[in-house]
């Protein structure tokens, strides 16, 4: 039987694309925990980089496989194996990393947008939805 996989929105490839380069490269591991620290988006996506951070900060060098064999949980070492698989690019740059790393730091504030978007549909009253309009604009330029 074939398992068909479902696309994953460009948040969660941006993420599991970040973690797949951690796993292979410490540098991209330290440039991400600067920026983004633990700010994924998905619980399983933090913890590994929890681990990931952890991993590195006690002085091991880049081994995919060690990583693994130290990991607690079997779905997280289910997550970094089919990571670790993952054809990416070693000859990144770090405006790939940037782009990447935007998508995850956005990503909460276009749910919010889309909430509030849902809310103005639902206004009755056209002031409170013009209000509504400039918060979602004003939340757009932050973008």
């Amino acid at each position: 039987m074939f398992e068909t996989k479902k696309l994953l929105p460009a948040y969660q490839n941006a993420e599991r694309i970040l973690l797949a380069h951690m796993i292979r490269d410490e540098h991209v591991a330290e440039v991400v925990q600067s920026r983004l620290g633990g700010a994924f988006n998905v619980d399983d996506h933090q913890a590994l980089a929890a681990y990931l951070f952890a991993y590195y900060a006690k002085g091991y060098e880049a081994d995919p496989s060690l990583f693994i064999q130290q990991l607690p949980d079997e779905q997280l070492t289910r997550l970094a194996t089919e990571l670790t698989m993952l054809s990416v690019n070693d000859d990144y740059d770090e405006r790939e990393l940037d782009d990447y790393m935007r998508l995850i730091e956005t990503y909460p504030k276009r749910v919010e947008i889309h909430q509030k978007e849902l809310e103005v549909k639902k206004e009755k009253d056209p002031i409170k939805a013009a209000m509504m309009l400039t918060e979602i604009q004003r939340l757009k330029q932050m973008l």
